[in-house]
C-alpha cells in the first residue's frame, strides 16, 4: 500500500480485510451506482459529487450503519448496562470559538467511549463464545463476517451472536474421540476431523483476523473509535480467556499465546488463491486456499 495507515492496524492487514469490514458495516461509499458510459466506454458516475478521498488523506471518514448506531447511542447517553439518560433541553445560543472546539472534542470522546463499550459487547456475545467452543470442545468455526449475525436490542447494543454456516466447522483431531463419545457417529462420512494445527489456523483467520480485527478496522475507518484502544481491549479479553478453564488447557494456551505474542497471524490470500486456479468448493480442505502471514497488531499494544 502506498499510503501510511492510521494508528493501530498495519498496512498489510488493512489491505486484506478493509473491504470485507466495510461491507459488513454497511459502508455507504461516496461512489454511487453509475448509469451509462462516457466516451471510450468509460463508466460515468450518476452524480457529480467528488470521488471518495484516498485512504490516508486528511478526511478519511466513511458513513456506515455501524457508525450511525454508535452515534445514536452516544446522543441518547446509553451504555450496555445503563438505560437512556434524560438530557436537559439545550438553552441559549450555540457555542462558538474555543467553546465549540471543546464541545466537539467532548462529543468525540463520548463517541469513542460508546464505541469501546459496543465492541466489548460484540466480543462477549460472539467472538469469545466461538473461541471458547474451541478451547473447551475442540470445535473450530469459520465465523467470519459473512457467516455471523448479531442480534441488537432496541437501542442498538449486541445481545446475541449467531453462526449460520452448516459447512464451515472443524473438529480438532485431539478431541475427536471425546466428542464422539458424547455424540456417537459425529462426523462419520464427512471431512470433519482435522489436525489441530489446521483447525487453529482457520479459527485464528476466520474468527479473529476476518471478524474481530476487521470490526476494529471498520470502527476506525468511520472515525468513531481509537483502533489502538480497541486492540488493547481485545488483547485484555484474550488474556482473561487464557486464565479461564479452557485457556489453561494445553491446546487453549497454545492458541491464545499465539494470538497474544506471535509476530504474525495467518491470513487467507483470496486473490492469490483465485489466480492460482483453486476452487474452495471442491478442493481438499488442507490445500483449497493459500494462506500468508501478516503482522499481528495485538503485539503492538502489548504492555
Amino acid at each position: 500500500m502506498a499510503w501510511p495507515p492510521p494508528s493501530g492496524l498495519p498496512a498489510p492487514f488493512r489491505a486484506v480485510v478493509g473491504r470485507g469490514a466495510a461491507r459488513w458495516a454497511g459502508v455507504r461509499a461516496a461512489d454511487q451506482p453509475v448509469r451509462g458510459r462516457g466516451p471510450g466506454g468509460v463508466r460515468r458516475r450518476a452524480d457529480r459529487r467528488p470521488a471518495r478521498p484516498r485512504p490516508g488523506a486528511p478526511d478519511r471518514s466513511r458513513r456506515s450503519m455501524l457508525a450511525e448506531i454508535i452515534t445514536s447511542l452516544t446522543r441518547r447517553g446509553t451504555s450496555a448496562t445503563r438505560p437512556a439518560a434524560t438530557r436537559p433541553a439545550a438553552a441559549g445560543s450555540a457555542p462558538t470559538g474555543s467553546a465549540a472546539t471543546g464541545s466537539a472534542a467532548a462529543s468525540h470522546a463520548a463517541t469513542t467511549t460508546v464505541a469501546g463499550e459496543w465492541y466489548g459487547q460484540y466480543l462477549r456475545v460472539l467472538i469469545l463464545p466461538v473461541l471458547d467452543l474451541y478451547l473447551r470442545r475442540g470445535v473450530g468455526l469459520e465465523a467470519h463476517l459473512q457467516n455471523t449475525v448479531v442480534t441488537l436490542d432496541d437501542q442498538g447494543w449486541p445481545v446475541t451472536g449467531w453462526f449460520r454456516d452448516s459447512q464451515g466447522y472443524y473438529l480438532a483431531a485431539s478431541r475427536a474421540e471425546a466428542a464422539r463419545h458424547e455424540v456417537p457417529g459425529l462426523g462419520d462420512g464427512l471431512p470433519a476431523v482435522f489436525d489441530d494445527a489446521l483447525v487453529e489456523q482457520r479459527l485464528i483467520y476466520y474468527t479473529v483476523v476476518n471478524n474481530a480485527l476487521a470490526v476494529i478496522g471498520a470502527l476506525g475507518a468511520a472515525g468513531i473509535a481509537n483502533e489502538r484502544a480497541l486492540l488493547a481491549q481485545l488483547r485484555a479479553e484474550l488474556v482473561r480467556a487464557r486464565c479461564g478453564p479452557g485457556g489453561r488447557a494445553r491446546r487453549g494456551r497454545a492458541l491464545l499465546n499465539r494470538l497474544l505474542d506471535a509476530p504474525t497471524l495467518p491470513c487467507k490470500a483470496n486473490l492469490r488463491t483465485c489466480v492460482d486456479g483453486r476452487d474452495e468448493l471442491v478442493g481438499p480442505v488442507t490445500s483449497q486456499s493459500i494462506y500468508v502471514e501478516i503482522p499481528n497488531p495485538l503485539v503492538e499494544v502489548r504492555p
